[in-house]
């Protein structure tokens, strides 16, 4: 193989690496500090909702996906009448690996979601209940 091929084909794999290289830049959140999930629905919307209790804590980690990134937005939308709304905004600090974690206080029973941003990029959409 000649040097200018060698150098074209290098040069070629570094512009198609994605900033922070070898990660997939999907960003995603998981709740914890609950046993189970149950299948429900909430402004129209089915999914499987994590389990909550009044005046306790959602608990939640995730990855962003990329290393760099110092801050998350999380932002909870609870469900009223047939639309979610936001009810909840804050941000979180990420570490230099770019994982996360957090977690909120709820004070009244709901069906929400939680999601996180970095920049334009949304996480998953993570359910729970509050009884």
């Amino acid at each position: 193989m000649s040097k200018a091929v060698a150098l074209a084909v290098l040069a070629a794999t570094l512009l198609a690496a994605p900033a922070g290289a070898g990660a997939s830049g999907a960003v995603t959140v998981v709740l914890t500090g609950t046993s189970k999930d149950k299948p429900g629905r909430a402004c129209g919307v089915a999914a499987s909702f994590a389990q909550y209790r009044v005046r306790g804590y959602v608990l939640f980690k995730g990855n962003t996906g990329m290393r760099g990134v110092r801050s998350v937005r999380v932002v909870v939308r609870r469900c009223s009448g047939t639309s979610f709304g936001i009810v909840k905004t804050l941000s979180v600090r990420s570490g230099a690996d770019g994982r996360f974690r957090g977690r909120f206080q709820v004070h009244v029973r709901s069906d929400c979601y939680l999601q996180t941003f970095v920049g334009k990029k949304a996480s998953n959409r993570a359910f729970f209940v509050v009884r």
